[in-house]
């Protein structure tokens, strides 16, 4: 829908730094060993509904993301995270984006049902 409106620009917040995931997960579970907590214990420390979540924050692979500002707040209490690597993924700043109508799509840039039927056969 937001996309469909006339060209825009408008400010969104968003995080200063490109965030390496792979040392996000790495800090956090060096701080977690520290306080002698296991995985289980620290999604304690959350609602019901991050059981996931927090496991994402803890893995390096494909599946692994970033706590969100909120979230790395209880993080920083529960671990005593260091200021300077809240600092680093938390800092934020207000970033100017340009929503443009794409070019429009030609009739003849979709494929006719009847076409479908004829290659049927082929296959």
């Amino acid at each position: 829908g937001a996309r469909a409106s006339l060209e825009e620009e408008y400010f969104s917040l968003q995080r200063l730094y490109d965030v390496r995931q792979d040392i996000v997960c790495d800090y956090l579970n060096y701080k977690r060993r520290q306080k002698a907590m296991s995985k289980t214990d620290l999604v304690k420390c959350f609602p019901k509904e991050y059981k996931h979540t927090v496991g994402h924050w803890l893995r390096k692979d494909f599946g692994g993301s970033i706590p969100t500002p909120s979230d790395w707040t209880k993080l920083a209490e529960i671990l005593d995270i260091d200021d300077d690597f809240t600092n680093y993924v938390c800092k934020t700043a207000l970033r100017l984006q340009t929503v443009r109508n794409g070019i429009e799509r030609m009739p003849e840039d979709f494929l006719d049902i009847g076409f479908l039927e004829k290659i049927k056969g082929i296959f």
